[in-house]
């Protein structure tokens, strides 16, 4: 397994030039309610087979085709992302500072829920858990497109192109900080 630093994966991922199959593991903070909510700010984390170098616009068409429905989709970029002009695998925010993996979910394993460190029953984390509907743009679809964005920083390992990464944000990234600081501090 290789350790990588966020940046050196975005490097990575802009050498990908096809559509390409991986597996990611993914801890997010749970999408959940707030109010009332005794599990709040627990992180999901969750193993996904997907893709990425896909064509959205083209998947929704092709699942249309298959449903023998009119091949008539158009896709539309989210506002908030900005796509990088060298690759269709990632898109960034407005301010350009976080990158995020542009994923076609083919499947999900069961997520795991932490708090505080400490894994969680799902059963107990389920009812504050906010559902996820169908995009409107598929509402034509009997079988939703499941595509994921997922920030670079959330994902802790990806498996490509017989390569396993590992996401060592904090602890390289950290040592690199710390140098500079020890450069900067030295007096000529």
């Amino acid at each position: 397994m290789k350790q990588v630093t966020p940046n050196e994966m975005v490097e990575i991922v802009k050498s990908v030039k096809s559509s390409t199959h991986l597996s990611l593991v993914a801890e997010t903070p749970a999408d959940m309610n707030k109010r009332g909510n005794p599990f709040y700010g627990t992180i999901k984390k969750n193993t996904v087979a997907g893709q990425i170098g896909f064509f959205y616009e083209n998947a929704v068409n092709n699942q249309l085709g298959r449903e023998e429905k009119e091949m008539d989709f158009e896709a539309q970029r989210p506002v908030w992302a900005v796509a990088l002009s060298d690759t269709r695998n990632l898109v960034t925010n407005k301010a350009g500072s976080k990158h995020y993996l542009y994923v076609k979910v083919n499947s999900a394993g069961t997520p795991q829920y932490f708090l505080d460190g400490k894994e969680i029953a799902a059963d107990l984390v389920k009812p504050y858990i906010n559902v996820n509907t169908k995009p409107n743009t598929q509402a034509a679809l009997d079988k939703e497109v499941c595509v994921r964005m997922y920030g670079l920083e959330n994902i802790r390992s990806i498996n490509m192109l017989g390569e396993e990464y590992m996401i060592m944000p904090n602890k390289i990234e950290a040592g690199k900080k710390e140098v500079a600081e020890e450069k900067s501090s030295v007096k000529v």
